[in-house]
């Protein structure tokens, strides 16, 4: 599994903000800016870390979430959203998600969840 990360966000700026954030402190990172785009990314990339923005213009998060741990059980899927007591009704029961981000991420805190989750991830 490659220890590339897959960033999901419609919204351009953030999402090339997060990308250079991440790039800067040697990561490799690819891309998406709706559900298609990140399904043939990972497909293609094999990416083992996910930062999803929950609502996207073709597809919601969970659904999203869903098939991409069709393609990979075991990599960490972050949710990022603006409003996350918004996707209670969504998250009802078990979360498909690693975790819960709330919009606009704080590079600091970005770059923490990277680093623990690559550290859970070679640590199984």
């Amino acid at each position: 599994m490659a220890n590339n990360i897959l960033l999901i966000d419609d919204e351009k700026l953030l999402n090339d903000l997060y990308c250079q954030a991440l790039r800067l402190e040697g990561y490799t990172v690819v891309q998406a800016y709706t559900a298609q785009e990140a399904l043939q990314q990972q497909e293609k990339a094999g990416c083992s870390l996910i930062f999803l923005d929950f609502n996207l213009p073709d597809m919601n998060g969970v659904e999203l979430c869903h098939q991409l741990r069709q393609l990979d059980p075991d990599c960490h899927i972050h949710a990022i959203s603006g409003d996350i007591p918004g996707m209670e009704d969504e998250l009802a029961g078990p979360s498909p998600f690693t975790s819960h981000l709330s919009k606009p991420l704080d590079i600091d805190l970005l770059l923490q969840t990277v680093q623990r989750s690559l550290n859970e991830l070679q640590n199984r």
